[in-house]
């Protein structure tokens, strides 16, 4: 095995790690009755856009989504929940929720949180509070929906860099700082 091989498997199973601390703090923090499957992987996703704008990276280490039909949802998800299942920290189960099947998360222990810094304990908790109690899962899946997720496959990546720019209005003043640096560019090129 290459050194470089070695790095990506360790680098690969740190940001695994804080995805499944991620998901197991979000399960333990919130109300079963109020987290479902959609609502559990846009806390994930607003959770690491809103770090990412304030903090510089991702909490769960992701640099990447999958683009879903509901929305965006962590790389590897599935198999996450599934091992924080089979070991106990987690238990699944499907409920019937207006006719429709609901997933549903319980926490059996205690999440580790140490990989997490204050900051970005504090951002999950903001982003879980508002999804829980002011959102249902459709009303938060459509709110996903953005012109970077209508523009990406299904199935295919979004990254979260790109997600966490926040479109605004131009102003006067960025006007004048983009004509002053094409001025510039200008005055400094060579004559053609």
């Amino acid at each position: 095995m290459l050194a470089s091989d070695s790095l990506a498997s360790r680098v690969s199973t740190m940001q695994n790690n804080r995805l499944a601390d991620l998901v197991h703090y979000v399960i333990w923090r919130s109300d079963p009755s109020e987290l479902g499957a959609t609502k559990l992987y846009k806390i994930c996703w607003y959770s690491d856009l809103e770090s990412y704008r304030l903090l510089g990276a991702a909490i769960s280490g992701a640099t990447h989504y999958k683009r879903l039909e509901h929305g965006p949802a962590p790389k590897n998800v599935h198999r996450v929940i599934e091992v924080l299942q089979r070991s106990g920290k987690i238990a699944v189960s499907t409920e019937n929720y207006f006719d429709r099947p609901k997933t549903m998360y319980m926490a059996q222990v205690r999440p580790s949180i140490e990989l997490f810094t204050p900051a970005e304990i504090a951002i999950i908790d903001h982003v879980a509070e508002v999804i829980c109690s002011k959102h249902t899962a459709k009303s938060i899946s459509l709110l996903s929906h953005d012109a970077l997720w209508e523009e990406i496959e299904m199935g295919a990546d979004i990254p979260v860099a790109a997600a966490a720019v926040i479109p605004g209005e131009i102003t006067v003043e960025d006007l004048d700082w983009a004509t002053t640096v094409v001025s510039d560019l200008n005055a400094n090129s060579p004559a053609t």
